[in-house]
């Protein structure tokens, strides 16, 4: 912030809101105003169709005021897949629901992962959206894609390895296909919940990982 931008301008009454900011709105308020709109937007129509010019009118700001938070629409993407991310780790039923010694206690997450969810639509939407159009290398959800599908995916096959090692998992356990097929079926689910709202993603992917457990666990 330059000298210019603390300092009011001579013909500003006092207490004057900042150009291009909502009426008496803070700056983490406005910024959290800014994402749900990004995040309706791209969930509506994908980030290829997105504009700075659409996100601020439906966050109720100028473009410039959308400006001072977000300086291009790659920072916006950026912005609404971390707070995608945020989520996604926060919820502490995920957290609980590992139970050590269970077969594929690291994966369990997965399900409560799915029902939380089945509570923000619009999220979702933004995930489907991006990763159809995040397979071309100069995306710029790219490289957020491969870790999503690649490191992680990696980390989640060291976890299972490691039931494998403590016993818990059969030694013969097919690690890799096993977690390609949860991740492609999590978003295969994701996609069918969002044409048909009556299906409980969560529980078809909770069915299946008994059946994994009872197939590939130790006593199985």
């Amino acid at each position: 912030m330059t000298e210019t931008d603390r300092a009011p301008r001579p013909t500003a009454r006092p207490g004057r809101r900042g150009r291009g900011r909502p009426r008496g709105a803070s700056s983490a308020a406005t910024r959290r105003q800014v994402l749900d709109a990004a995040t309706e937007v791209i969930g509506t129509n994908g980030y290829g169709a997105m504009s700075m010019a659409a996100v601020a009118q439906a966050a109720g700001i100028s473009p410039s005021g959308l400006a001072h938070y977000f300086s291009s629409r790659e920072e916006l993407l950026a912005a609404v897949l971390e707070r995608r991310d945020e989520l996604d780790h926060s919820s502490p039923e995920m957290h609980a629901a590992a139970q050590p010694g269970q077969p594929f206690a690291c994966l369990r997450p997965m399900v409560e992962l799915a029902r939380a969810n089945m509570e923000r639509e619009q999220m979702v939407r933004v995930f489907v959206a991006v990763t159809g159009e995040a397979t071309h290398p100069e995306h710029p959800a790219h490289p957020w894609m491969r870790h999503h599908y690649i490191d992680l995916r990696e980390e989640v096959e060291r976890q299972v390895r490691e039931e494998v090692a403590a016993g818990t998992l059969r030694e013969d356990t097919p690690v890799e296909r096993i977690v390609a097929e949860l991740y492609a079926l999590m978003d295969g689910y994701q996609i069918r919940w969002l044409l048909d709202e009556s299906f409980d993603m969560a529980q078809a992917l909770a069915d299946r990982l008994d059946e994994l457990a009872e197939r590939w666990g130790s006593d199985g």
